[in-house]
């Protein structure tokens, strides 16, 4: 694996590089996530009901195995041809924590497409036209799920990641802070951010969960009413095959925090010999 000093890594022109594809072996992973209902008990931080609603289960549940999943919205306007969305792209990862992504599945309102492949690990899914359409200002109307198990007026049993609305916007995007490390990658922290709008305390941790093992709080944040940014300035190495996400619990109900981090993935990996995050940093 390259390795670059803490100079390199701070040049705007180096990652600008990297998002351009112009750096062999690298990539730039971009996350953001809000939540508008967090409250008294441990929770992940994205949206997985109706932005106004408690998640179904607080903390986040992952796949165990790689499996078939589908998607499906709660409205049936979202119908490839309908008034709302078109379709959906997915990103994500199979059974050994490859990269893979299906693009422009089209949608059938709350009756459920399968993807043609198996998903353990899903990242980002977005609202997309099959047909591009210019100047198109169509969202979605409904929650759209990726999910697996039975689709009960298209709401699936399990509930992996969610595009949602609000206030009669539709995001087009999922808001969710669950990500992973690829296989065959190493990711290093380069900045993170979160903001709490409303005048009540949020205690927010970045939990990590190295292959095999248990989620380890590996950074940790008492907020109250303000925006915190963070920059990596020794970018923390975080092993391949490692499951991330940014946990929050309130001091009241119904508290809104949003919160994002960017990750630098570089092709190659280090070896683990003993330490907590491996070598070069302890």
């Amino acid at each position: 694996m390259t390795k670059y000093s803490t100079q390199a890594l701070k040049n705007k022109a180096f990652l600008l590089a990297v998002s351009q594809g112009l750096i062999e072996g690298h990539m730039l992973l971009s996350k953001f996530a809000h939540c508008a209902v967090l409250g008294p008990d441990w929770s992940t931080i994205r949206t997985d009901t109706d932005p106004g609603e408690p998640a179904a289960t607080p903390l986040y549940i992952y796949p165990s195995t790689a499996e078939t999943v589908t998607v499906s919205s709660d409205d049936v306007r979202d119908t490839n041809g309908g008034a709302g969305a078109q379709g959906v792209s997915v990103y994500g990862c199979g059974g050994e924590y490859n990269l893979q992504r299906q693009l422009s599945i089209p949608l059938s309102g709350q009756t459920p497409v399968a993807l043609t492949a198996q998903y353990l690990r899903f990242y980002r899914g977005k609202i997309v036209n099959p047909t591009p359409v210019l100047n198109d200002q169509r969202q979605n109307l409904g929650n759209v799920y990726i999910g697996s198990g039975t689709v009960t007026d298209g709401v699936p049993a399990n509930i992996y990641a969610h595009i949602g609305t609000e206030e009669g916007l539709g995001y087009n995007q999922t808001l969710m802070s669950q990500s992973f490390i690829p296989a065959g990658y190493t990711g290093f922290m380069v900045r993170a951010q979160a903001v709490v709008p409303q005048g009540k305390q949020v205690e927010l941790t970045f939990a990590m969960r190295e292959f095999g093992q248990v989620f380890n709080t590996t950074g940790h944040v008492l907020l109250f009413e303000q925006n915190y940014p963070r920059e990596y300035p020794m970018y923390p190495p975080i092993s391949e095959k490692t499951d991330i996400e940014i946990r929050g619990i309130s001091s009241a109900s119904g508290t809104e925090v949003s919160v994002e981090y960017d990750i630098l993935l570089v092709k190659g990996g280090f070896e683990n010999d003993g330490f907590a995050t491996g070598r070069g940093w302890i």
